[in-house]
């Protein structure tokens, strides 16, 4: 998505993520998600933050639930980290909207590697 600029410039993490947060804020989850994607193929590894705006721009144009789903379950493989509170909360708002019961369970397990303390907030929120 991003090339190279004029004057030699070249595509870095904080472009790609400010370019992830352009299209965010623009209801464009389309290109976020194609930008997140771009993250790899520059030489660079995702930040969790990273996929969280997407999963924020996804959740904001409603019933996106199987691409956030999706992106969930890469964010330990793509980032090295586990999914935080906001992803985690991302989730389960979009399961309960679903209506995806099975979605809420499976939760469970990922609320496990949170903090102690992040989950508890997790939990008194839904």
């Amino acid at each position: 998505m991003l090339v190279s600029l004029s004057g030699g410039l070249q595509p870095n993490l904080k472009t790609q993520n400010a370019l992830l947060a352009c299209c965010a804020e623009a209801d464009q989850w389309q290109f976020s998600l194609a930008a997140l994607e771009e993250h790899p193929s520059l030489g660079h590894r995702s930040t969790p933050q990273a996929f969280n705006t997407v999963l924020d721009a996804l959740h904001r144009s409603g019933s996106k639930w199987p691409h956030c789903l999706h992106l969930f379950e890469e964010i330990p493989a793509r980032t090295s980290r586990s999914p935080n509170l906001v992803s985690s909360e991302v989730i389960l708002e979009e399961c309960a909207g679903a209506r995806l019961w099975e979605g809420v369970l499976a939760m469970q397990g990922a609320a496990a590697t949170l903090r102690r303390t992040d989950t508890q907030a997790l939990l008194l929120r839904t």
